[in-house]
């Protein structure tokens, strides 16, 4: 893992976008999660991964990854639970 970025602008945004494309019927752990913690307790984080296996070097720059807040939750690592990640 070479670097990890909150945006709240970002995060804000792709989640609101995330949950008005599911709102029609449609469904996704993203807006599944806002609907069970909140739009406030769930968030996006982009990160920068490196791979060094054997001679090859490769890099992913904003691979995204979903959390929610929600400490009581005997599945939270340190007040956070995992979501989602991906493009």
């Amino acid at each position: 893992m070479d670097a990890v970025r909150y945006d709240a602008k970002r995060s804000a945004t792709l989640l609101a976008a995330e949950h008005d494309v599911t709102a029609s019927g449609g469904s996704s752990s993203i807006s599944t999660a806002i609907d069970e913690y909140g739009m406030d307790n769930v968030i996006y984080l982009s990160n920068d991964i490196s791979c060094r296996a054997g001679s090859q070097n490769s890099s992913q720059d904003g691979w995204g990854s979903w959390y929610a807040w929600n400490p009581g939750s005997a599945r939270a690592e340190h007040g956070w639970i995992f979501i989602d990640e991906g493009y």
